[in-house]
């Protein structure tokens, strides 16, 4: 979580200033070409890298989780219909 954030929080400041800086030495048509092959590059990796982990059991039903989280969210909706 801690890199996603850094990630979501670094990217609108450093974007507008490397894009104008691309701008300034090549033609806007140069940011999607660079942003194919960055995607290109990616899915390549993803595809060696990523494994598939499906599996095909069955999936285990807690009953507590399903009584806990039926409360919790009945407990929200009330809450929030009385709130107003």
């Amino acid at each position: 979580m801690g890199i996603f954030g850094l990630v979501t929080g670094f990217s609108p400041a450093i974007g507008p200033t490397l894009s104008g800086w691309i701008l300034s030495y090549y033609s806007w048509q140069a940011i999607f070409v660079i942003v194919l092959v960055a995607m290109l590059i990616n899915i390549v990796i993803s595809i060696a890298v990523v494994k598939n982990v499906t599996t095909t059991g069955p999936a285990d039903l807690d009953l507590l989780s399903v009584v806990l989280s039926t409360f919790a969210f009945g407990g929200l909706l009330y809450g929030f219909s009385k709130a107003s």
